[in-house]
């Protein structure tokens, strides 16, 4: 059983891969004999070995670029620690990498809750936080000009209301002038984003209220769009968007 994590052009898949003195396990396993066994990745060869032979297993991670190409770009991961295998379960400290498991259970940990989040932190950590960055620097720049379309948004609300270019440019902190120099082109242009807002506000049926939610909203729209390939966002693309920004639970 592995775990997936996606991003827009990559896929991650991790995997517990179990390890003999010698070589490396694969995710394979069978019976034979009665005697559990597992496979062993030797090129033009069916190969197996006893489970009861496993020494020790490291956190994989087999990973898939989407070049574009016919042909999509693999490598794999692999965790710098190991957790060594011990004979008693009183000698077991998965925080310290050590794990008991009789030889039927060493081909499948999946069954025990405590190492798969073990797993999984050791995943994310060493390997995830990384692998995200150029993802990171795009999403954080698709932000940046979000925000700038939500300040945009906001001042044609403004204008909508009644409200002077003095006193515009008096909560931004310049002259009326410097305020209509600025936004009075954009006041005008972002009025069909305000109404398309506005309707998203009503479909969300009180869940915006305050200036802080409308901007949050503003911005979690504009990156909605631009996800959805430049069409207008819909009530699920928007919360879809902020599911994604917001942060998973500890």
């Amino acid at each position: 059983m592995g775990w997936i994590h996606s991003t827009d052009d990559e896929t991650h898949d991790m995997w517990i891969q179990p390890l003999f003195v010698d070589e490396p396990g694969t995710s394979a396993s069978t019976m034979r004999d009665g005697v559990t066994m597992i496979g062993i990745g030797r090129p033009g060869e069916d190969a197996w070995r006893p489970a009861g032979e496993v020494i020790a297993w490291q956190i994989v991670c087999d990973c898939e670029r989407n070049t574009g190409e016919l042909r999509s770009h693999r490598r794999r991961w692999a965790s710098r620690d190991r957790w060594i295998r011990v004979p008693s379960p009183s000698l077991e400290d998965v925080a310290a990498g050590r794990v008991y498991a009789d030889d039927d259970a060493t081909a499948d940990l999946d069954w025990r809750e405590d190492l798969i989040e073990a797993a999984k932190a050791i995943w994310r950590h060493e390997h995830l936080r990384l692998v995200d960055v150029d993802e990171e620097i795009s999403i954080a720049l698709a932000a940046h000009r979000a925000a700038a379309v939500a300040i945009d948004v906001a001042i044609a609300r403004a204008r909508r209301a009644g409200r002077t270019w003095e006193q515009i440019g008096y909560a931004a902190g310049m002259s009326a002038p410097g305020a209509n120099s600025r936004w009075k082109e954009a006041a005008a242009t972002r009025q069909q984003l305000v109404d398309d807002l506005d309707t998203l506000i009503t479909d969300l049926d009180g869940q915006v209220v305050s200036a802080a939610e409308r901007v949050g909203l503003s911005i979690t729209a504009v990156l909605a769009e631009r996800s959805n390939g430049g069409h207008r966002a819909s009530v699920a693309d928007v919360q879809a968007t902020y599911a994604r920004m917001a942060p998973t639970p500890p």
